[in-house]
């Protein structure tokens, strides 16, 4: 037994030494080679003499000085430490990752060296380092997780960028690419955020959820550029089989649909157009063979069209093909004869159909301007509304371009109308409301002060400043005729008319007098139906019925669409009345701080409306000096002082106009410190007494002052 134990011994301290030796093979930095050496010879010496605990002891004491000692393991470590912190501070997130998982290594290695020493204390202070170690891996890698995510963001709002500027060149192709490269990346910071719990979890899903719009809205504007463009029925009917595929809304879906539809019957119908020309032009040869072939051509490939348009209930379409068709059959049949009995033929015309009545309001149109000659001398054509046309003239009395608005007839409607215009127009008189210099009955005509456009004809959508601007001077326009007991109840662009960078409204021909006339009216009257509140439908209408119009001129303004589109009036009546409008700032992401107020002024009941014009410009104008601060602000941090001078003025015009002289005498001397001007130190001086007496600026000075003012925001 005891032999048996001897040799186990002995083939312990044969591996153990064979350790030995392939720790002093590998001469590691920190090992004691010489006193490893020195032991392992004095167990040799141990062994001859048949002392085998004796060589076992220093066998093992060898082994532990062949190997680096824990000390050396652990200053190694804090090297690859001190390192790893150097790149931290750098945001170098691998390097550092990678020192401090080499400084791990060390430490284990020097922790289980300690052990096999049995040296406790050693082990403890190694062990507390691995600790330390561990939890600076995990923030880094947190760091660098937070790193992605902002790397991630920072890309998808560059790509939104880009897709927002394609979108506006109608490259609808690279919006769309962009969208996408957009939304990959946000997801990707979507799921980091989540892994690591970050506050910008809800910030990403907003923005992700606003390009998943803007993607829809790519989508579908491209799918109406490719169907617009295409000239060659097969391209527009590969389209019509990719829209069922497209991940959009179903009515959205439904509606290209049916411009596809729609494009391919046009497509047809004027390729049958073509034919014809060219059979009429073999009539004229006298090639009467040819024409028939022609004509029964063109009939057979127009029949299939309107099959189509019968198919897909394409009313419009179907009676132009209708018209068509026919003509080709009475042409096949007098060609025919021709070619039976060898007469000439003259085929008919392709003629335009004019609305009923056009004519006739022509030449009345035509008689009121002669009457006018002696008045006005008729230079353009400036458009035409329900009842009257526009005209730019010289008034011959003065000289004076004016505008005059002449009317098509004095019908019972249009004699209301103008009647109703004249009422309210001789009760208003403010900077933003277009004047009114001359009126005559026979004939029938107003003449205003002419502007240079108007808000119809500007490209949107426009700058948040302008759109913030144009509303509050709107609101004033429109508080000064509520105050009157006046409702214009027809605001859209085409009657907001702009005289240099002032807006001005115009056209109060379907305007309600509250003391004079009941609330109703009849749809007829009510105006243009995508500008129509829901009330109106009723026939109802009040000064919040103004309020919704301005909330969708604003929508349109700021985003570059109405609130409700639609191909027929029943569809835009529905949507009004029943459908919540798409968020501005979906379709532009300036519009979020404007957005608050134009979904107020939208809301289906007017009690949740603004309830008034001053409301809705006081409203306005605390978003504007909430902007303009920031942006003055903003200026002064960058010390830029023509943009600092600019918001103080703009400032101070604001504070004016809603009667806060207090605020304009603060932002007034601000100005002044700036400028140096001796106008803007008497301006001061002005607000001062006027505060003083409790006098506010209105009129005809507060447009000297707007003037004066208008210097420095330019």
């Amino acid at each position: 037994m005891m032999f048996k134990k001897k040799l186990q011994v002995l083939k312990e301290l044969k591996e153990l030494a064979e350790e030995v030796g392939k720790a002093l093979e590998r001469r590691e930095p920190g090992a004691d080679i010489p006193l490893a050496k020195a032991l392992l010879l004095e167990a040799a010496v141990a062994l001859e003499k048949g002392d085998i605990e004796q060589a076992f002891s220093l066998t093992q004491e060898a082994k532990k000085y062949a190997e680096p000692r824990p000390f050396f393991l652990s200053d190694k470590a804090k090297e690859f430490c001190k390192e790893a912190d150097e790149a931290l501070k750098q945001e170098e997130y691998e390097k550092a990752l990678n020192l401090y998982s080499r400084a791990r290594q060390e430490y284990e290695k020097a922790l289980q060296l300690a052990r096999s020493r049995g040296e406790t204390k050693t082990a403890q202070s190694i062990k507390e380092a691995l600790n330390t170690v561990s939890h600076d891996i995990e923030v880094v890698l947190f760091k660098k997780d937070v790193a992605l995510v902002n790397s991630l963001i920072a890309k998808a709002n560059t790509l939104i960028r880009r897709a927002e500027k394609a979108f506006k060149g109608k490259d609808y192709a690279r919006a769309l690419k962009s969208l996408e490269e957009a939304k990959g990346h946000l997801r990707q910071a979507l799921e980091t955020a989540k892994k690591r719990r970050l506050e910008v979890i809800d910030e990403i899903k907003d923005t992700l959820s606003t390009v998943k719009q803007g993607i829809v809205n790519a989508l579908i504007a491209g799918t109406e550029k490719r169907i617009a463009d295409a000239n060659i029925k097969g391209k527009v009917e590969k389209i019509l089989k990719e829209i069922p595929k497209l991940s959009l809304p179903q009515e959205e879906g439904e509606r290209l649909l049916w411009l596809a539809k729609k494009r391919i019957v046009t497509i047809e119908l004027e390729r049958g157009k073509a034919l014809i020309s060219k059979a009429e032009k073999l009539v004229k040869e006298k090639d009467y063979v040819a024409a028939l072939n022609e004509y029964r051509r063109t009939k057979d490939l127009l029949g299939e069209a309107l099959k189509r348009a019968v198919d897909w209930e394409l009313l419009e379409e179907k009676q132009k093909l209708d018209w068509f068709i026919d003509l080709c059959v009475e042409n096949i049949r007098s060609l025919e004869r021709a070619v039976i009995e060898a007469k000439p033929v003259k085929p008919q015309e392709i003629v335009v159909t004019r609305p009923r009545g056009l004519e006739t309001w022509r030449r009345e149109a035509s008689i009121s301007l002669e009457k006018l000659g002696s008045r006005y001398a008729v230079h353009e054509f400036l458009g035409e509304g329900g009842f009257a046309r526009v005209y730019k003239a010289k008034k011959c009395s003065t000289g004076e371009l004016v505008a005059i608005k002449v009317f098509k007839s004095l019908s019972e409607d249009a004699e209301a109308s103008f009647k109703r215009e004249i009422e309210a127009w001789s009760k208003l008189d403010h900077e933003n409301i277009v004047k009114r210099r001359d009126w005559g009955i026979s004939p029938p005509f107003i003449e205003m002060e002419l502007a240079n456009s108007s808000l119809a004809k500007l490209k949107k959508p426009l700058p948040l400043r302008k759109v913030c601007r144009y509303g509050f001077e709107i609101c004033r326009a429109l508080n000064h005729a509520h105050s009157k007991g006046i409702y214009h109840r027809d605001l859209k662009p085409s009657n907001l008319l702009l005289f240099g960078d002032k807006v001005k409204v115009s056209d109060w021909g379907l305007a309600r007098l509250s003391d004079l006339s009941t609330t109703t009216t009849s749809l007829r009257d009510v105006g243009t139906i995508f500008y129509m509140a829901p009330e109106q439908f009723e026939g109802k209408a009040d000064t919040r019925t103004d309020i919704y119009q301005l909330g969708v001129v604003l929508y349109e303004l700021i985003t570059g669409r109405r609130p409700f589109e639609g191909d027929t009036d029943p569809l835009i009546m529905k949507k009004i009345l029943h459908e919540e409008p798409p968020k501005p700032s979906l379709l532009n992401p300036e519009a979020g701080k404007l957005e608050p107020l134009i979904l107020k002024c939208l809301e289906k009941e007017p009690g949740k409306r603004f309830q008034t014009a001053r409301e809705l410009q006081y409203a306005i104008a605390d978003m504007m000096s909430r902007e303009y601060g920031e942006r003055l602000e903003f200026s002064q941090r960058r010390e830029d002082r023509a943009e600092k001078v600019k918001w103080l003025a703009e400032l101070v015009l604001i504070c004016l106009k809603i009667g806060e002289i207090s605020r304009a005498l603060g932002y007034a001397r601000a100005l002044h410190e700036e400028t140096g001007s001796e106008e803007v130190a008497g301006l001061c001086k002005e607000f001062e007494v006027r505060l003083k007496e409790g006098v506010e600026v209105s009129g005809e000075r507060l447009r000297e002052i707007e003037s004066m003012l208008l210097k420095y925001a330019v």
